[in-house]
């Protein structure tokens, strides 16, 4: 295989510009909030607007350190250089890794961007409801909606610029009006024009921001995910190219899920009063020579049942250790966390740890015929 030799990975320049284009763009991205300030690409209190696009490309291009400083854990999760057959525990991190990463950063950032114009939304049709005043009686649109019990159409004007079109708030409450908070009333405000929200957005105090931590956390998470998928599709092409790893290589020998090899251990066994019996497992390869484990094994687990037990201590009623798997269980009204299965073994986790090993290497030896094996 490519990674066991000193080969050199061809340099084809259309490669060598994809290789590097999602870092350049993660690095775009996390500086974009910057422009953001001056281009207007999302609307924004004005009072805040420096203080959070400087804390978002900040906390963007930290992240990118982050993710480059753990690029070697990354590697090894991704690309495992001792054999093409991992353990279906390797796989599954490989798998997260290499795609459940980048997706999830993905997902966020578009849940988040439809979660601040949401919140933001909100936001200003409540500071909208702060400073909004009735001409004739100087009763507040907050006020006013605390009070209202049935429909009506109310027209009141922002930050008191009375005789401006452009500063007209509408009440337009619907027939059948309950009785709700102000929160809940708040959809019930309408702007006249698109410069009404727009005022809002530039006149409100940064002290008066409704639901300010919301929106901050929505706007970061814009960027912060958009830039980390970026930065993990590029850093997984890099580290490819580190490891000395070919597409080629990759298509013809794919990574694949080691055999599975589940044994009893007859000590154990007889010990268990319990009528399941119970087993162990370990994953190897047996293309390797010699054949190694490529995990610890693992134990114990309930035959016809796939549960591993969990220890819980020692018995208090005799010198056995209790062993069991929990789970939660309706009662009535109430759910309770109960054990489902109960077994008392003689061992505490460090000597059943001790047995296994011993018993593992024994079956290996069986199973494939060579004195000599060790975990990988």
């Amino acid at each position: 295989m490519a990674e066991q030799g000193n080969i050199t990975t061809p340099n084809y320049p259309f490669v060598e510009f994809f290789r590097y284009f999602g870092i350049a763009l993660a690095i775009a991205v996390a500086l974009m909030p910057v422009m953001t300030r001056y281009e207007d690409l999302l609307p924004m209190y004005a009072a805040h607007k420096e203080m959070l696009t400087f804390f978002t490309a900040l906390v963007c291009l930290l992240s990118l350190g982050v993710i480059f400083s753990i690029r070697r854990n990354i590697s090894r999760m991704v690309f495992p250089l001792h054999s093409r057959s991992i353990s279906a525990t390797a796989m599954l991190k490989r798998r997260f890794f290499r795609y459940g990463v980048p997706l999830l950063m993905i997902v966020s950032s578009i849940y988040s961007m439809a979660a601040y114009y949401s919140i933001l939304d909100n936001s200003v049709k409540q500071a909208a409801a702060e400073f909004s005043y009735l001409q004739e009686t100087k009763e507040t649109l907050q006020s006013r909606l605390d009070t209202i019990t049935e429909p009506t159409k109310e027209k009141f004007y922002l930050f008191r610029k009375y005789g401006s079109n452009d500063a007209l708030v509408t009440i337009d409450a619907p027939k059948n009006l309950e009785k709700t908070r102000i929160q809940d009333k708040a959809q019930y405000i309408k702007f006249d024009s698109e410069k009404g929200y727009d005022m809002v957005l530039a006149l409100t105090p940064a002290i008066e921001i409704p639901e300010i931590t919301k929106i901050i956390f929505a706007f970061v998470f814009i960027y912060l995910g958009s830039s980390v998928a970026f930065a993990w599709f590029g850093l997984i092409e890099y580290l490819q190219k580190e490891n000395n790893l070919l597409d080629s290589d990759l298509l013809l020998s794919p990574y694949r899920i080691a055999k599975e090899h589940s044994f009893k251990i007859e000590a154990v066994d007889s010990l268990n009063d319990s009528p399941a019996p119970l087993y162990f497992k370990f994953s190897y390869d047996p293309a390797q020579s010699p054949p190694v484990i490529l995990e610890e094994p693992s134990g114990p687990y309930v035959e016809n049942y796939g549960q591993r037990l969990e220890y819980y201590g020692p018995d208090k009623e005799s010198e056995f250790h209790v062993w069991a798997h929990r789970t939660m269980v309706d009662q009535g009204t109430d759910s309770n966390e109960a054990p489902v299965y109960t077994a008392k073994l003689k061992y505490n986790p460090r000597d059943l740890q001790e047995l296994m090993y011993k018993a593992a290497y024994q079956e290996l030896s069986k199973i494939t015929g060579s004195g000599k094996n060790k975990i990988n």
